[in-house]
């Protein structure tokens, strides 16, 4: 049998090559994007918490959603708490606002500037109140639980990259969740 003169592989052995991508062991195979988009997101955690990747992977087994992981490293760090405690807190109904207040901390500590062109329907009333109230009475602000992951989120994504909260929002506006933000950041 002559080898093919136009370059093209021929069907068997583009059937043998496939044949051997599916028997490699699934890490070996190239990332899909929401995989890679994981692990960006984890590495930023990780860095940013300074906390080993492999205790996020143990933190999240069985947690289900990621998105909340830095509310519960914030909150680990501010109050001292393990996470698996607060974890457990929240599994047994407790919203992000009760434990802030059981902690004696409020929404005026997840307060992030944004300037008013890059509000958005994602933090438009949190930021209608922050303008509105006086500072002194930001830490009676009730803080639903997607706001609080909003703000967590807007406040640990701009420090790590460096950019603006503003910047954070429009990344998160052309993304499907906060796990493809940080990915999108970096491209």
């Amino acid at each position: 049998m002559r080898p093919r003169q136009d370059g093209i592989p021929g069907p068997l052995l583009l059937a043998t090559l496939l044949m051997i991508l599916l028997a490699l062991p699934p890490g070996s195979q190239a990332q899909t994007g929401e995989s890679r988009d994981r692990s960006t997101y984890l590495a930023v955690m990780a860095t940013y918490f300074q906390v080993p990747p492999m205790e996020l992977e143990i933190l999240l087994e069985g947690r289900g959603a990621i998105d909340e992981l830095p509310v519960l490293l914030l909150l680990a760090r501010e109050t001292g708490m393990a996470p698996p405690a607060l974890s457990a807190s929240r599994r047994g109904g407790a919203t992000w606002m009760d434990l802030l207040r059981r902690f004696g901390l409020s929404a005026a500590h997840l307060h992030v500037p944004l300037e008013a062109s890059d509000v958005d329907a994602r933090v438009e009333r949190v930021w209608t109140l922050y303008r509105d109230l006086d500072r002194s009475a930001w830490d009676r602000i009730g803080l639903t639980d997607e706001e609080v992951i909003t703000l967590v989120h807007l406040k640990v994504l701009s420090r790590h990259h460096g950019v603006s909260p503003g910047r954070i929002l429009q990344a998160r506006a052309a993304s499907g969740s906060w796990v493809e933000v940080p990915g999108r950041l970096s491209r």
